[in-house]
């Protein structure tokens, strides 16, 4: 009998408005990103701000509109444009290898040289995460995007690490996006402090080669959030929200298997502003 194995990852991203976010027992990895109201989108007043998320932008040299259009045309459903300065659309992100999960991406891209991918603002900001296998990629889900774009205007990839910043639109008050990640079956506790307003926890999961019938849970405290139970079809929720939690009270995120022989690393999200 063919044997797969089960590989689940959950990630938690953490929005945090001028403060951190407090594990008390030390997770795997930790990765921080600055959030920051991008300047380079101060004159493009094309740019869908209202049906943005999580946001990735990188400014460019100036791009000729005839050059931009016929490439933005090739990669996305078009959304919007003016004929002559900007244009907007949805590009489809897939994730390596199996390619059955797929993203829907904002990308904006205008004369100026700003170049803009971004999460609908209905998404959860776990779906930053980009999936290679049962591993997080080396780059995210907004920094793929963007790199298809990149690659179309013939400019280096390595204009997206030196200047891409990252901005909530749906949560302007936060400062910082952290991603903890954790070994498998383990668990973290965490305390959010005083002061905090907690407006989202987010995580996203995925199954990977699973042949025999097993159960992987995701729990805070002794409470489910979710649940899988099957194979490769039967899909975790992706960028799921879970009950909020409240300020000053300890909690342990944990993940369970019923296969010792699974792999999985997690990673729990969170969105905080001051109160």
């Amino acid at each position: 009998m063919l044997t797969r194995k089960i590989f689940i990852a959950l990630f938690i991203l953490t929005l945090m408005a001028m403060a951190k976010f407090m594990p008390t027992s030390q997770p795997t990895t930790q990765t921080a990103y600055a959030l920051t109201n991008p300047s380079a989108l101060a004159q493009s007043t094309g740019f869908p701000s209202d049906q943005a998320g999580l946001t990735a932008v990188i400014k460019v040299d100036p791009i000729d509109y005839a050059r931009l259009s016929n490439v933005m045309s090739r990669l996305i459903e078009v959304e919007g444009s003016d004929g002559a300065t900007f244009m907007w659309g949805k590009i489809a992100i897939t994730h390596a290898p199996n390619g059955w999960l797929q993203y829907t991406i904002g990308l904006y891209a205008d004369i100026n040289g700003v170049i803009v991918t971004f999460l609908f603002r209905d998404n959860a900001a776990s779906k930053l995460i980009y999936w290679s296998g049962q591993k997080m990629g080396n780059q995210n889900t907004l920094q793929v995007a963007m790199g298809s774009l990149v690659k179309e205007l013939g400019l280096p990839s390595s204009v997206i690490d030196q200047k891409i910043s990252y901005y909530h639109f749906g949560y302007p008050q936060a400062t910082s996006l952290t991603l903890f990640a954790i070994a498998r079956n383990k668990q973290m506790s965490l305390l959010v402090p005083k002061g905090i307003t907690l407006s989202e926890i987010s995580y996203s999961g995925v199954l990977i080669e699973s042949i025999n019938v097993n159960t992987q849970q995701l729990k805070l405290n002794v409470s489910e959030i979710s649940q899988w139970t099957g194979y490769l079809e039967i899909k975790p929720n992706m960028g799921d929200k879970v009950p909020t939690i409240l300020v000053d009270v300890p909690y342990d995120l944990v993940v369970k298997q019923s296969c010792s022989e699974c792999s999985e690393f997690t990673v729990f999200a969170m969105v905080w502003g001051r109160e």
